[in-house]
Order: structure tokens, then C-alpha cells, then sequence
């Protein structure tokens, strides 16, 4: 059991993708494993450990994350800069604050939309959407750490992003199956 340091997390905001950014980076610095696994704490192995590690030792070099077609929805999540995302959607937030936050980005938004700020056009980019929940191999896990700064610039300011800049980035570089 390894220990990395804590940062808040807030629903819909990048600090989830910087959580994870965080644990890439520690395992891959610890050793360079066959597999990476983000899972969620709610997950529970269904099948013996000798048939996981069976699964994916004659599954070498492939990924396995659900995907969807991004709609434009998804790629609206990217395309404008989303402002005061940590204070959307929070229970214990008063209502006011909530609908101030919502307020004032629609209001960004349009201010965007009439400057024409577009993200997906300024980096080229085929909006992804995918589970957060991943296994990955070596080689897609340096990928991602090797555009850490590039991910920071198109997802930061994006809302759940943890969904999008995995199968974002596999776009940029791989083709899908």
C-alpha cells in the first residue's frame, strides 16, 4: 500500500482528473506494472484473482474502458471554459449559491460563444466521453503522463472531465476500436 498525497475533490470539477494524474503517476514511478486499474471503492473483484490475472496476462497491450459517442452535450463540457464548477451541484451549498454559479457560466458561456473561443478548435481535438473506471496498459498510462500539461490546458476548465480527457486523448493519438 502506497500513500500519495490528498487534494480536495469536488463533483464535476478537474481536481478528480489531478486525483488521478496523482495515482498514474505514482504507480508508474514505483514500477512499471503490466496493467494499471482505476477502479472506484464500491468495485469488487467477481472472479477468483488467478482468472483476473489469467484475463490480462492473454490480454497484453490492450486497454479496456467503456466508451460512448460524444454528443454535443460531452463536447460542450469541453468547448467553453466552464467557470465556478466546484460550487455547481453541491448539496451543501445554499440553493443561492448553486444558482448564482449556474447564472454566471451560462453567462461566460455567451460571452465565449460571441468572442469565438471554441477549445476544441484551438487544440484539434475529437471530444471523447468514456467511463472513468479504466484498466490500461504501461505504454497508455506514459502517454497520459506525458500530457499532463496538455490535459491541464483543454480539461481544466471543463466539467466532469474525468470522462473525457482519457478517451480525448486516445483520439488525439490511437485510433479507437
Amino acid at each position: 500500500m502506497y500513500f500519495v498525497p490528498r487534494i480536495n475533490i469536488y463533483w464535476g470539477d478537474f481536481s478528480l482528473v489531478k486525483a488521478e494524474l496523482i495515482l498514474f503517476r505514482s504507480a508508474y514511478n514505483k514500477s512499471k506494472y503490466s496493467y494499471y486499474h482505476l477502479i472506484s471503492g464500491s468495485d469488487l473483484p467477481l472472479r477468483p484473482e488467478s482468472q483476473i490475472f489469467y484475463f490480462f496476462d492473454n490480454h497484453r497491450n490492450k486497454i479496456f474502458i467503456r466508451l460512448a459517442k460524444a454528443d454535443k452535450q460531452a463536447e460542450n463540457r469541453v468547448k467553453y471554459r466552464q467557470v465556478l464548477i466546484r460550487y455547481r451541484q453541491r448539496s451543501n451549498s445554499p440553493k443561492v449559491i448553486n444558482y448564482s454559479a449556474k447564472v454566471i457560466n451560462k453567462i461566460g458561456i455567451r460571452v465565449q460563444k460571441l468572442l469565438g473561443i471554441n477549445i476544441i478548435k484551438k487544440y484539434k481535438i475529437k471530444v471523447g466521453i468514456g467511463s472513468e473506471w479504466v484498466s490500461l496498459d504501461t505504454s497508455t498510462v506514459k502517454l497520459i503522463l506525458d500530457n499532463e500539461i496538455w490535459i491541464a490546458k483543454v480539461f481544466s476548465n471543463s466539467v466532469c472531465s474525468d470522462e473525457l480527457f482519457i478517451p480525448t486523448l486516445l483520439n488525439k493519438y490511437r485510433k479507437l476500436q
